[in-house]
């Protein structure tokens, strides 16, 4: 069993996985004065967030516009 890096003290918040959800939850909590531990299963940092081929939908999507919703808000 290898050490953990990290795993020899207490943590106000732990984040499982360091995609794009993970980091920025990671960010928020210590933004607000957490201590912060994020756990990563993989080799790399990113998560999946890493594989999405630059890809990202936001406002204004074809099926966005298909629904009638106008802007990022219903």
């Amino acid at each position: 069993m290898a050490y953990i890096v990290g795993m020899d003290r207490d943590y106000d918040v732990i984040v499982i996985g360091s995609g794009a959800a993970g980091l920025s939850a990671a960010v928020a909590a210590a933004d607000e004065g957490a201590s912060v531990l994020i756990v990563e299963g993989d080799k790399q940092v990113g998560g999946s967030s890493r594989l999405s081929g630059g890809h990202f939908y936001a406002a204004g999507t074809s099926v966005q516009e298909e629904a009638g919703v106008i802007g990022d808000t219903p």
